[in-house]
């Protein structure tokens, strides 16, 4: 699933509002059956590992006094085992491990983001707005990335995005919103190619516009 809107529309507040990251005031929460939303930070805190989220900003939510092993999580015998063969999904080697950030790319940083939400085997996974900071090159990249880690690992996915690109690409339905409310939803094609808002038209037209001014 994939959430669209411009600047400000609550995409993201959306996405942090789900996994309870941030209180939801007006609305319900369910993870599977369960509803979540009103239990406290010790109730919900069992259902972490389950619920990931890998953030746009790749500097602050990554901690660069830490070696890649401490930020993944190393600190079970279990997830020590799984952690050579995630990184190895993301393209990168075991001998990583023991670096510091420091040095690191916006690509090799979105890999360890990524690493460090999938070595806890979840079931559902937010990526707000995981190629924004990216070159376009390494967005194609990271892209086909994803796609094949959905394909192997296979957690419920909801992206949050304005690139309409990006959407196309990875979401199979999506919803739009403005000014923090749903105002369409739907398959991606379909909505995209049958705007009944002007919000999404409005995307669109930047998305088309965009475009236009990467092939020249």
């Amino acid at each position: 699933m994939g959430i669209i809107g411009k600047s400000g529309s609550g995409k993201s507040t959306l996405g942090i509002s789900l996994i309870r990251l941030q209180r939801v005031t007006d609305d319900e929460s369910h993870f599977r059956v369960q509803r979540i939303d009103q239990q406290d930070k010790n109730s919900v805190w069992p259902l972490r590992t389950d619920l990931q989220v890998v953030l746009q900003d790749l500097f602050s939510s990554l901690n660069s006094r830490m070696i890649i092993r401490q930020i993944i999580g190393a600190n079970s015998e279990e997830r020590e085992q799984l952690i050579p063969a995630v990184l190895i999904d993301v393209h990168m080697g075991p001998e990583v491990m023991n670096r510091f950030l420091n040095g690191f790319s916006g690509d090799l940083r979105q890999r360890i983001s990524i690493v460090k939400a999938l070595v806890v085997r979840p079931k559902f996974m937010i990526l707000d707005e995981p190629t924004s900071s990216l070159d376009l090159l390494v967005q194609a990249q990271i892209i086909d990335l994803l796609r094949e880690l959905r394909s192997k690992h296979d957690p419920s996915d909801l992206f949050i995005s304005h690139d309409l690109t990006v959407v196309r690409s990875l979401c199979h339905n999506i919803i739009v919103l403005q000014a923090g409310n749903l105002v369409e939803r739907g398959p991606t094609g379909a909505v995209l190619k049958n705007q009944r808002t002007k919000c999404t038209g409005r995307l669109v037209d930047a998305s088309l516009n965009t475009m236009s001014v990467r092939m020249n």
